[in-house]
């Protein structure tokens, strides 16, 4: 059975900021599954990225992020900035992802599963 890895609090807090935007609320108390959250993001990395990457979140948990990529990313370590909009403001964020795994997903767009690392 796998092990988990502990999630720093400043992740936490992300994610379930992520979370409570995919259901629509400011911010969610309860720990869940994956929420389905699709929005336009943008990636940097010490690696070079493909300057013509396009990058999307497809889901949130506590623990990672999926992500939708016109270029596969495994293995590379991400920093994702977006923007998440609440009804009372919107926030950017800007968290790290370790990408675990890409694989094809229809014509030239990848789906990949990451997780949340600390920003140090």
């Amino acid at each position: 059975m796998p092990t988990s890895t502990p999630v720093c609090p400043e992740s936490l807090k992300i994610a379930r900021r992520l979370i409570g935007a995919a259901r629509g609320v400011e911010f969610e108390q309860r720990s869940s599954g994956r929420e389905p959250l699709f929005l336009p993001i943008q990636l940097s990395s010490t690696e070079p990225l493909d300057p013509q990457l396009e990058a999307y979140t497809r889901d949130v948990s506590e623990d990672g992020i999926g992500l939708l990529t016109n270029r596969p990313l495994d293995g590379m370590t991400v920093t994702v900035t977006m923007e998440v909009s609440g009804r009372r403001r919107t926030d950017t964020l800007q968290f790290r992802v370790h990408v675990n795994w890409s694989m094809p997903s229809g014509d030239g767009w990848y789906i990949s599963g990451g997780a949340f690392l600390p920003m140090s």
